[in-house]
């Protein structure tokens, strides 16, 4: 009974194996959102930080062009480093903390799935949000 045991076990490896990594996906940091013409810096970060707040992001620390803004979802935690000026804003990962995070060999940077979801939605709403601003402004 226990050889039949070890030799399931043995068989359904390769299955856990493969399923274990389903969750991770190669880094996603976006490519620099245009800032639409007229709009001040600080009118950018306005636009950056109520595109956060509909997303249920916080700001860690906000200084001049830089926000560092965190994201708890559950027992997940994503950090990412907002920079900004009046022609762009840049949006790059600063840490996690139960994301599965991790830096292959080869410099390919991997975390879970849901982690680039977090961050396209976040440049989405950022982007709709100058935009916006830019609207009001005219």
């Amino acid at each position: 009974m226990n050889r039949r045991l070890f030799v399931r076990l043995l068989l359904l490896l390769p299955l856990v194996l493969v399923l274990s990594g389903w969750r991770t996906a190669p880094l996603y940091n976006p490519e620099p959102i245009e800032v639409p013409q007229g709009l001040t810096k600080k009118e950018v970060g306005k636009a950056i930080k109520l595109a956060m707040v509909k997303r249920g992001w916080s700001a860690a620390s906000v200084k001049p062009g830089k926000i560092l803004a965190v994201l708890h979802i559950r027992k997940h935690t994503a950090k990412v480093l907002i920079t900004y000026d009046a022609k762009q804003v840049r949006i790059k990962y600063a840490g996690s903390e139960n994301l599965k995070y991790k830096k292959k060999e080869d410099g390919i940077e991997i975390i879970h799935k849901n982690y680039n979801s977090w961050i396209r939605n976040l440049a989405t709403d950022i982007e709709a949000k100058l935009s916006e601003m830019a609207l009001l402004k005219e």
